[in-house]
């Protein structure tokens, strides 16, 4: 169960911080975006006002330089040099080789300062050619540059109010997943809650089934306890009972006696057909059988078949009676069977008789089938057999 509770809480906790990591993923590509937005239109203002002033302090400076500019320039320059001169002449011993030096770096100076106005009067033309082109290009009502700056001001208010409405959107848009993820997370706070409820419910009912199978197992242990003991007392006592028994019965002496002519003992210790065997000694053996010549004292009673191979003599003296009671069949032969002391020597079989069956012989003592033969006086002679008429009375022998 509490495997079930780490696993639930686990996979709850999991799913809490993969939606605030979400979230706050969002709200940091929301701002970046918006940054970037308010950076390149910064950038842009600052890149459009650095141009414009670096525009308008290059006009300012440069247009509408002409001749009489050029001429009070150059007279300013005359003008201090010859002071310079007048300066140098009256305070410095001047001999010839220093009033060459002086001449000479004064020279290099006035070609120096010519050099640098044609340079200045060079770029300030191509300036001026430059702005000329920008106005004759551009529209009626952008052919001065206050028109453009105030161009440039409306473009800018435009852009403004776009990146304005822009803000707002993202703005807007990060309200709405902030709220939706506010939602989400009380959402997941409120299942969490459910969840853990539920799972105290569980476990005070996981803990109530346990203390009651705790019961029910001490119950059954008691019970199961004293019924093996009982158990185990009542084997005790049979077995004693049963030991006792055993070496009563093992203690027993028990003899065998045979029977003359009725039944025979054999075996180790046999004395006059008798011997006397203690249960409880290993290794007696004794055999109990019939002996080679049997005598029934009394009435021999079968009540199955009985098969005897060899002679059967019923009865030893004129007295002794041998009843059937039931059906009787004498020996049924056919002429193949017959016993060949039938055939070759009738005298040794005086008083036997038998039935032939099948056919019989000519030229011997069995020439017809289907006839009772009977042995009289050492002679075999057929049955006859009357036969009486049913319409007249009368018969014949046969």
């Amino acid at each position: 169960m509490n495997n079930r509770i780490d696993s639930v809480s686990s996979s709850f906790a999991s799913d809490l911080s993969v939606e605030v990591h979400r979230a706050k993923s969002t709200e940091g590509v929301l701002d970046a975006r918006i940054d970037t937005v308010s950076s390149s239109f910064a950038d842009l203002v600052s890149g459009l006002d650095s141009e414009f002033a670096t525009l308008s302090s290059s006009v300012a400076s440069n247009v509408e330089l002409n001749g009489s500019s050029f001429e009070t320039l150059s007279s300013s320059l005359k003008s201090a040099f010859a002071d310079l001169s007048s300066s140098v002449a009256s305070n410095v011993d001047l001999n010839g080789e220093a009033v060459e030096t002086i001449s000479s770096s004064l020279s290099a100076e006035v070609a120096r300062a010519v050099s640098k106005e044609n340079s200045l009067d060079t770029r300030l033309s191509a300036v001026s050619g430059a702005v000329d082109s920008i106005l004759s290009g551009s529209k009626v009502e952008l052919d001065s540059l206050l028109e453009v700056v105030d161009a440039f001001k409306s473009a800018d208010s435009e852009l403004s109010g776009t990146i304005s409405t822009l803000t707002a959107a993202r703005e807007a848009a990060l309200s709405a997943e902030v709220l939706r993820a506010g939602s989400a997370e009380a959402s997941l706070g409120t299942r969490i809650t459910n969840v853990s409820s539920s799972l105290d419910g569980e476990i005070v009912r996981a803990k109530s089934a346990e203390t009651s199978l705790n019961g029910r197992i001490s119950t059954v242990s008691s019970s199961l306890s004293s019924s093996i003991l009982a158990e185990e007392t009542r084997a005790k006592s049979v077995e004693t009972k049963i030991q006792e028994d055993l070496d009563t019965l093992e203690a027993r002496t028990i003899v065998f006696n045979g029977t003359t002519n009725e039944l025979e003992v054999s075996g180790s210790g046999v004395e006059n057909n008798s011997v006397s065997i203690t249960l409880g000694n290993s290794g007696s053996s004794i055999t109990l059988g019939l002996p080679s010549d049997v005598t029934i004292g009394n009435n021999l009673t079968v009540t199955n078949n009985l098969v005897v191979s060899g002679s059967v003599t019923l009865g030893e003296s004129v007295s002794d009676l041998t009843k059937v009671e039931g059906q009787f069949r004498i020996g049924m032969f056919s002429f193949a069977d017959v016993p060949d002391g039938y055939k070759s020597n009738a005298a040794d079989y005086a008083g036997h008789m038998f039935y032939l069956t099948g056919s019989g012989q000519d030229g011997s003592n069995f020439p017809f089938a289907n006839k009772w033969y009977f042995n009289e006086n050492g002679a075999w002679i057929t049955h006859p057999v009357f036969v009486f008429d049913d319409g007249a009375g009368s018969g014949s022998i046969s």
